[in-house]
């Protein structure tokens, strides 16, 4: 199956080019097109060898249906292939969607081999979000870049690059605690990061692993909680029922996006199918009463 560019994506395509070459050295005129992904070839310097194949699956019944809407970044090379710099995944994705063309952006410049790594494991599903921010730092450090050059180079908006960086300023406790719990939000990190004082960033930091939401952490910020995490500790049981609605929540989302791009993608419900999709709806209306 042949993909062109569609016509409504034009304007964010361009858009891209105009901003990759304010980082990379490229020739507007011809820096855009659209390859054959027999073409192009992974970068032989890349560290990762693992990729996943669910989320790899996920992602390409996403390409199936909307095409690959952000261009991967190539350079030229001999007997006109192309070496992939960032965007490895997209590819991927794009062959196992039977995809002939994606779009890429052609740059003439050199990347440092470590830059090149970087950029790669930023494409990674399953970062921390503090795991992606030290990454976007080192890059930004190395290149001296803008917030919206660095969010061209790893395909991010400006606003995702500045609210992530912004996850640095929480307390060494909290960055070493992030690891041993991933249950913890994005969200729930930019607002103990916003707080700016230590003792209550602590505090917030000790709630959110037992489950409190944004919304409570944002009110114990606002100093509308009395006793800060203490207030909430006594009621272990709330605690805990909020971190299991939490959990579903975020595995619904997830699951029900998934299940919207593969059915634009001519995925069809079975009768099981539906039958499954109803008891849950009805089991979240019991909850509900």
């Amino acid at each position: 199956m042949s993909r062109k560019l569609q016509t409504g994506n034009l304007s964010l395509m361009k858009g891209a080019v105009a901003r990759a070459s304010s980082i990379f050295a490229v020739d507007e005129s011809r820096s855009y097109r659209e390859v054959r992904v027999d073409l192009l070839d992974p970068n032989p310097g890349q560290p990762r060898t693992y990729f996943d194949e669910g989320a790899l699956q996920e992602l390409a019944a996403t390409v199936r249906g909307l095409g690959v809407l952000e261009p991967l970044l190539v350079r030229e090379g001999d007997g006109g292939r192309y070496t992939i710099i960032a965007g490895e995944r997209r590819w991927r994705a794009a062959g196992i969607a039977g995809l002939e063309l994606v779009p890429v952006i052609v740059v003439s410049d050199d990347l440092d081999p470590a830059e090149v790594a970087v950029i790669e494991n930023l494409q990674r599903e399953d970062l921390s979000p503090v795991e992606e921010a030290r990454a976007l730092a080192k890059l930004q450090q190395a290149r001296g870049l803008t917030h919206e050059q660095l969010g061209t180079m790893v395909g991010k908006s400006q606003g995702h690059i500045t609210r992530t960086l912004a996850l640095l300023r929480l307390p060494q406790e909290v960055l070493d605690g992030i690891e041993h719990n991933r249950d913890v939000s994005a969200s729930a990190l930019r607002a103990i990061a916003d707080a700016g004082d230590v003792e209550l960033q602590l505090k917030m930091w000790s709630a959110a692993i037992d489950g409190s939401t944004v919304r409570q952490l944002e009110a114990m910020k606002a100093g509308k909680t009395p006793g800060g995490a203490a207030g909430t500790a006594n009621r272990s049981g709330e605690l805990t029922f909020a971190k299991l609605i939490n959990k579903f929540a975020k595995a619904s989302e997830k699951g029900l996006t998934l299940l919207r791009e593969r059915k634009a993608g001519g995925a069809s419900l079975t009768d099981q199918d539906r039958a499954r999709l109803v008891a849950t709806r009805a089991l979240i209306d019991d909850l509900l009463k």
